[in-house]
C-alpha cells in the first residue's frame, strides 16, 4: 500500500492517543461496508440514490444523468465500491465536511436499525446540533489513554512500502506518524448524541424486566426439581428433559419482548427477507418469475395455467379492468390483479404458493434466513409435491419428516399436544411452521445433522439436502452410505461376509413405507433396555459349531407373528449387524424367505433419530449399546450406561 493511501495517524504527547485523521474516502467505504453487511452482500442503486438526494436533490439529478449506472431502469442493481465510492466523492463538494460527514452517520445508524423513524438529513441536523465537528477535536468527557511510552516520541519503522514500480518514494520514505504539537489541545472521544438517552428509555427497562422474569422462573424451575416432578425412581430420564439454562431463557425471553426488534423491523432495506416482504412485493416477485425473458409483460394466460387459479375469475377480473381476455399484463396490472384473486391477508397461503411455484428455489431459498423462513419453504416444498398447494399437509407426514430430522414421532405429537392440535389429521402451514420452530427452539439437536443444521447454516444448502432426503425420496444408495457415525460404518464393513450380505437400510425402517416384520436377535439384557417398536424377540446366541458362529435360541414367538401376506419384507437386527448377518440364513430357511439385515443394527436406527421403547411401551431416550467396544458409536444422548 503506498504512504499516501495509509490512515495518518496523530499522537498526542500530553494523552498518549492514537487518533484516525478524518477521511472522507474512508468514511464513505466504511459506510459501503456497513451497508453491504446488514443488506446481504451489496448495496444497490435504489439506496445511494436516496443518500445523494439526501445531499443535494438538484445535483443528485445531475449524478443520475452523468454516471451510467445511475441511469438505468433497474434500481436494485447491485454497486461496486469504486462506483458507490465515486458516486459520493462526487456529491461531497456540495456541503460541508460536518455536513457530509453527518449523513454518512445517519446512513450507519439507519442501517442498523437505530434511526428507523426519522430521515438522514433529521439525523444529520441534530448531529450539527450537537457539533459534529467536535468529534475529532474535544467534546467528550473522557480522553483516550495509550501506553505511556508513546509519550517520549515514535520513531519510524525505516522501513519503505514499495512503490508500483519496485522504488520507493519520497513520501514513502517519510514516517507515517507525527507528534502532536504542544499547543493543540488532546483529541476526546463522544458517544454518538441520542446513545445514552436511547439506552435508558428503550434497553435497560427491558433487560431490567427481564432478569425479574429469570428470578422467578429460577425460583419457578428450583421448585421444580426438588420436588421431583418430572422424574419417576428407577427410570431413566425423562422424554426431552434437560437442564435449565438460565441464560438461554433469558435470551429467549428477550428475543421475544424486546423493542429493539420492532424498531429493527421498520427499517427499510432493499434487500428484505421473506416474511418481511409485502403481498405486493410479493405478488412482484411472482411477475418477475413468470417473466424470466425480462420483456416487462406477461400473458394473462400464466394466472390459471401456471399459478392455476380460477380461470373464470381471471377473465372476470380481466373484464372489470376493461381488458381482453388475450392480453399481456405490466406488472403494475399483474400485482393488482393477483391480489384481487387471492386473499392475501386472511390466507397469504395463497399468494406464497404463487412464489413457490414460479421463483427460482435458490432465489427463494436465499430469502429465507430465519427459522421460520426456512420452514414455510419447507412446507411449501412438501405441499407442493403432495397436495398441489391445497395447504392440507397430513400429520402422518409431518411425522415421517420428523423421523429424518431426528426430531422423533413422540416428540412431534407432545409438540401438537402442547399446542391443542393432537386431534388434528391435517396441519396449515402457520400450524406447521409454530410446531416445528418451537421444537428447533427448545430441542438441544446436534448441529451436523438433521433440521438443526438446516436452520443454523448460512445459504440454504443444508435445508436443500433436507428436502432432497425428506422430499424427493433418497437417491439410490448403498444401506452402509445411510450409517452414522462413520465409526460405526468402518466397523460394519469389516464384518466377515459383509459383502455377502443382503443388508436393509434404516431409511427403509424409518420410514416403514411397506410391510416389514422386525427380528430382534439381541439378547434379552439389551431387549430389556429398549427395541424398536413392533419388533420380535428371537434372541441369538454364539455357537462355535456354527458356520457363521453363531445360532437361534427359541423361534416360537417368531414362527407364530410370520404373516400370510407374501409381500412383507423381514429385517432382522442387533447391534450393529454382525448377530443378525449371522443368522439371516438360518432366519430364511426358517421363515420360507429372504430375510435381510439393518446395516449398522439399533445403533444406526437410534443415531438416525429412530424411536425407541422400553419393554413396558414408553418410549425412552435410551440403547444398549451391545458392549463397551461400542458405547462411543451412540451419537445422540442416551441414558443408559453399561455398568463399569
Amino acid at each position: 500500500m503506498r504512504a499516501q493511501d495509509q490512515i495518518k495517524l496523530i499522537v498526542t504527547m500530553d494523552t498518549n492517543a492514537v487518533i484516525p485523521e478524518y477521511s472522507i474516502e474512508n468514511d464513505i467505504k466504511a459506510t459501503f461496508k456497513r451497508l453491504s453487511f446488514v443488506n446481504h452482500g451489496f448495496v444497490s442503486v435504489r439506496q445511494i440514490k436516496s443518500i445523494i438526494n439526501e445531499i443535494d436533490p438538484l445535483e443528485a439529478e445531475v449524478a443520475a444523468a452523468t454516471f451510467p449506472w445511475l441511469s438505468g431502469e433497474d434500481e436494485d442493481q447491485a454497486l461496486t465500491l469504486d462506483q458507490y465510492t465515486e458516486t459520493l466523492q462526487s456529491m461531497a463538494v456540495y456541503v460541508t465536511v460536518e455536513k457530509f460527514r453527518a449523513i454518512l452517520a445517519a446512513v450507519r445508524m439507519k442501517a442498523d436499525g437505530l434511526a428507523a423513524s426519522v430521515g438522514l438529513s433529521a439525523i444529520a441536523e441534530t448531529m450539527e446540533e450537537a457539533e459534529v465537528a467536535a468529534v475529532v477535536e474535544n467534546v467528550a468527557e473522557t480522553t483516550l489513554e495509550a501506553e505511556p511510552s508513546l509519550s517520549q516520541g515514535i520513531e519510524p519503522t525505516g522501513e519503505a512500502n514499495e512503490a508500483e514500480d519496485g522504488e520507493a518514494t519520497e513520501e514513502d520514505k517519510a514516517p507515517a506518524l507525527k507528534l502532536k504539537e504542544e499547543n493543540e489541545e488532546p483529541l476526546k472521544y463522544v458517544h454518538p448524541p441520542g446513545s445514552r438517552a436511547y439506552l435508558e428509555e428503550e434497553v435497560v427497562p427491558t433487560l431490567h424486566r427481564g432478569l425479574l422474569e429469570l428470578t422467578a422462573e429460577v425460583e419457578r424451575q428450583r421448585i421444580i426439581e426438588a420436588s421431583g416432578v418430572a422424574w419417576e425412581e428407577g427410570k431413566y430420564l425423562p422424554q426431552g428433559w434437560r437442564p435449565f439454562s438460565p441464560l438461554r431463557w433469558l435470551a429467549c425471553w428477550l428475543m421475544d419482548h424486546s423493542p429493539l426488534l420492532e424498531v429493527s423491523s421498520t427499517v427499510t432495506t432493499e434487500v428484505s427477507t421473506y416474511e418481511t416482504l409485502s403481498p405486493q412485493a410479493k405478488a412482484a416477485l411472482v411477475f418477475d418469475g413468470l417473466d424470466s425473458q425480462h420483456e416487462g409483460m406477461v400473458h394473462v394466460s400464466s394466472l390459471y395455467n401456471i399459478l392455476k387459479l380460477d380461470k373464470d375469475s381471471v377473465l372476470n377480473a380481466l373484464n372489470d379492468r376493461l381488458m381482453e381476455d388475450e392480453a399481456a399484463l405490466d406488472k403494475e396490472n399483474f400485482v393488482s390483479i393477483l391480489l384481487g384473486l387471492v386473499d392475501s391477508v386472511n390466507s397469504p397461503y395463497q399468494l406464497d404458493a404463487a412464489v413457490h411455484r414460479v421463483l427460482p428455489k435458490e432465489m427463494l431459498l436465499e430469502m429465507c434466513s430465519s427459522v421460520r423462513e426456512k420452514f414455510i419453504y419447507m412446507y411449501l416444498t412438501l405441499d407442493g409435491a403432495q397436495n398441489q398447494y391445497s395447504e392440507s399437509l397430513l400429520v402422518e407426514d409431518v411425522l415421517q419428516l420428523a423421523k429424518r430430522m431426528r426430531l422423533g414421532e413422540d416428540t412431534i405429537m407432545q409438540a401438537l399436544a402442547a399446542a391443542g392440535k393432537s386431534s388434528m389429521t391435517q396441519l396449515s402451514c402457520a400450524d406447521f411452521v409454530d410446531v416445528m420452530t418451537s421444537l428447533v427452539l427448545e430441542e438441544p439437536l446436534d448441529l451436523d445433522n438433521g433440521i438443526t443444521a438446516a436452520v443454523h447454516q448460512s445459504k440454504g444448502l443444508p435445508l436443500g439436502l433436507t428436502m432432497q432426503l425428506t422430499i424427493n425420496q433418497r437417491e439410490m444408495t448403498s444401506p452402509i452410505d445411510e450409517v452414522r457415525p462413520p465409526e460405526l460404518a468402518e466397523v460394519v464393513r469389516g464384518l466377515p461376509g459383509f459383502s455377502e450380505t443382503s443388508w436393509a437400510s434404516t431409511s427403509e425402517v424409518l420410514d416403514r413405507g411397506s410391510e416389514i416384520l422386525l427380528v430382534d436377535v439381541r439378547s434379552l439384557a439389551e431387549v430389556e433396555v429398549s427395541c424398536i417398536p413392533g419388533a420380535v424377540h428371537a434372541a441369538a446366541k454364539a455357537d462355535n459349531k456354527s458356520p457363521m458362529g453363531w445360532s437361534l435360541l427359541d423361534t416360537a414367538a417368531l414362527s407364530a407373528s410370520m404373516p400370510s401376506n407374501s409381500s412383507t419384507k423381514v429385517i432382522a437386527y442387533c447391534a450393529t449387524g454382525r448377530r443378525s448377518s449371522a443368522v439371516a440364513g438360518a432366519l430364511s430357511r426358517l421363515l420360507g424367505t429372504e430375510v435381510h439385515s439393518l446395516c449398522g443394527g439399533i445403533l444406526a436406527y437410534y443415531n438416525e433419530g429412530g424411536s425407541v421403547r422400553a419393554p413396558n411401551g414408553v418410549v425412552v431416550q435410551a440403547v444398549h449399546p451391545g458392549g463397551p467396544a461400542y458405547k462411543d458409536l451412540v451419537t445422540r444422548p442416551n441414558a443408559f450406561k453399561l455398568p463399569e
